[in-house]
Parts: C-alpha cells; sequence; structure tokens
C-alpha cells in the first residue's frame, strides 16, 4: 500500500513535468511502466520506509513523537516535520482556567492586551525550549528524487526534562511574588504582588500541560501555594485599597457616581481625601456631536499615588448621545465611567 500511494504521488508530479513539453508524451507509457517495476521493487527490497506513515519500530511511540513532512524542497520537508512534531505542544500551551485573566478584563484593553501577550510569550518559550531537542531521523527522497520525505523525531523525555526546568523556574517566580506581596507595604503593592502571582500560577499551569501532553500519565508535583488562597488573597488586597474620585465640571457627579458604583463593586473602599491609596483626579467637558442635539464627553484625569505620587495623566472621550434632557445618566457618562475605573484597576494591576 505504501509503494502504491507514492506511485500516485510521484506521478502526479511527472504530470506537471510532462506539461512542460508535448514531446514527452510519447514517453508517458513507458515512464509508467518503470515506475510500476521501480515500486514493485522498491516494496520487495524495503526501499520505502517504514516510517512513511509516521510510525516505525525503532521509535516506539511511548518514547517518541513522530511527524513527517513532505515537500519538492528537502529544507521545507525537514521544516515542515519539525513543525508537525511539536503541533500537539501547541494547544496544550494553553491554561485550562487562567486564574489571572479576570482581573486583566477588568483593567480594560490594555491590560488585556498585556496579559494575552504575557500568556502567548509562554507558549513560545514552552515551543523554543522543546523544539531544540527535535531531530530529522531520516530522509528519503521519493522515487525520482523530487519530492522529499523527512522524519522529525522528538524523544520524550528529552523534552520533557525542558519542561521540567521550565516549571521549577515558573515555581521560584511565583513563590517570590508571593512573598512580596506578603510583605508590601501598601494595599497597592500587596494586590499588585498577588495578581502577579495568579499570572505565575498561570505560566504554571501551561507548562505543566504540555508536559502531561510530551509525557501522558506523568506525575507533575503540585505547587506549593494553592489557588484558591492566592485568588482570595489578591480579592482581600484589592478590597483594602481606599480610593477617591474628584472630577469637576458639568453633570461632574453623575459620572463620579458611576466610577464609585464600579470600583466598589470590585471590593474597593471609598475614602475621605486624607486617607487614600488612589485618587483620580479630573475635569469632565461636553463637546457638540455630528448630529443634530447629540453631545460627546471628554475627560482629562490625573491618577495620585500615596497622596502625593503621580502616576501619570490621561484623556478619555466617549459617544455621542441626545441632549434631550430625558436621560440624565447618559450612555456616554457610562461608557465614559467604564474607562475612569478601568484605568485604577490598571494602575493596581501595575503595582502604581
Amino acid at each position: 500500500m505504501k509503494g502504491l500511494s507514492l506511485l500516485l504521488m510521484e506521478q502526479e508530479h511527472m504530470e506537471k513535468k510532462d506539461n512542460q513539453g508535448a514531446w514527452r508524451g510519447c514517453l508517458r507509457p513507458l515512464a509508467w511502466v518503470g515506475l510500476v517495476l521501480l515500486a514493485a521493487l522498491s516494496a520487495c527490497s524495503g526501499k520505502v520506509p517504514d516510517w512513511i506513515d509516521g510510525q516505525d519500530p525503532r521509535y516506539p511511540s511511548a518514547s517518541y513523537l513522530l511527524a513527517v513532512g513532505v515537500d519538492p524542497q528537502r529544507g521545507q520537508a525537514e521544516s515542515m516535520a519539525r513543525a508537525k512534531v511539536l503541533g500537539p505542544l501547541a494547544e496544550a500551551g494553553e491554561p485550562g482556567e487562567a486564574l489571572a485573566r479576570d482581573w486583566h478584563r477588568r483593567g480594560g484593553e490594555s491590560s488585556r492586551d498585556r496579559y494575552a501577550q504575557k500568556m502567548e510569550a509562554v507558549r513560545q518559550q514552552i515551543f523554543e525550549s522543546v523544539e531544540k531537542e527535535v531531530a530529522i531521523g531520516d530522509v528519503w527522497p521519493g522515487y525520482d528524487g523530487e519530492l522529499f520525505h523527512a522524519l522529525a523525531l522528538l524523544e520524550r523525555e528529552r523534552g520533557a526534562k525542558r519542561l521540567r526546568k521550565l516549571l521549577a523556574e515558573a515555581d521560584a517566580k511565583l513563590v517570590a511574588h508571593w512573598d512580596q506581596a506578603g510583605a508590601a507595604a501598601s494595599p497597592l503593592e500587596a494586590a499588585a504582588g498577588y495578581i502577579r502571582t495568579l499570572e505565575d500560577l498561570d505560566r504554571r499551569q501551561a507548562v505543566a500541560r504540555a508536559l502531561a501532553t510530551l509525557q501522558p500519565g506523568s506525575a507533575v508535583a503540585p505547587t506549593a501555594l494553592d489557588d484558591a488562597e492566592v485568588r482570595a488573597r489578591a480579592n482581600a488586597a484589592v478590597a483594602g485599597i481606599r480610593f477617591g474620585v474628584e472630577i469637576r465640571g458639568p453633570r461632574a457627579e453623575n459620572l463620579r457616581g458611576m466610577v464609585i458604583r464600579q470600583l466598589t463593586g470590585l471590593g474597593m473602599t471609598l475614602a475621605p481625601p486624607w486617607d487614600r491609596d488612589l485618587e483620580l483626579r479630573g475635569t469632565l467637558q461636553e463637546f457638540p456631536g455630528s448630529g443634530r442635539g447629540d453631545v460627546g464627553v471628554s475627560c482629562a484625569v490625573e491618577v495620585i499615588a500615596e497622596g502625593q505620587r503621580s502616576l501619570g495623566t490621561w484623556r478619555f472621550s466617549a459617544g455621542r448621545e441626545s441632549n434631550s434632557g430625558e436621560d440624565t445618566g447618559g450612555e456616554a457618562l457610562g461608557a465614559l465611567g467604564e474607562k475612569l475605573a478601568s484605568l485604577l484597576v490598571e494602575k493596581i494591576l501595575q503595582g502604581g
């Protein structure tokens, strides 16, 4: 069966070449006879590799991952085989339940993007680490030397050894961040430290899943930290953050109330000016929209940490709304309130 399938593959290549000149058409019957004889001789003499279907008794599946790449260019065939043998690790690099993802969602689009980039870096690290152990075990040029078949192999134990090293590095980082959070001088620093620890747990989980894929049934030692406890500590630290919102301008009280509701909904505590870990200061403005009776809103804000340290200034704008007076809260104000609340959460994630 191998000889027949390969024969068809080689004939397809020959068909493409035959179209280049009519004179080759007369040779086609002879070519067919030659190919049939060659396939028969190869099958009888063992010239068709055993690994052509991705299996080889020399490399039992319990100890190796195998993949075959096929291409007219030998280098491309080898590259395809390498990529295919690492394919199962790509999906495995996704964490199951992303512990830190929820907090980054609350931090707005830029925070979500940073978290996604961090997790993509983890997947790339897994891929590049194990890739070093991938070898090309054999190459077969096909019947006419124009369609290369490359066998890539990965010894499971050698790849697993590299992943266990990554796992140990992840454990060291998460313990360090856990200790830093416990020794933090302020709720702001503590919250950032515990959320970083959640990120470390997500990284560790991704590596552990890749290891389980590479070595099914292998035991992965649990981390010394409990996921639920780290999450509880993060929530408690955020709840300990005391904040204030000082906004001036038309309908400023409406916007201020929206921001306060969102932040207290996360457990944070509204505090007087002399006792705040974070403060949002801003000026709200209205501007005419393009439609009749429409109005937009914008707000220039500054975030202050611990009463004196500026974390930066920003300007946000929101969509237009009817200025009929019927909607005193306003969709635009609501969207702006979400952006301002997300900004404060993002500053918490960054540790101020």
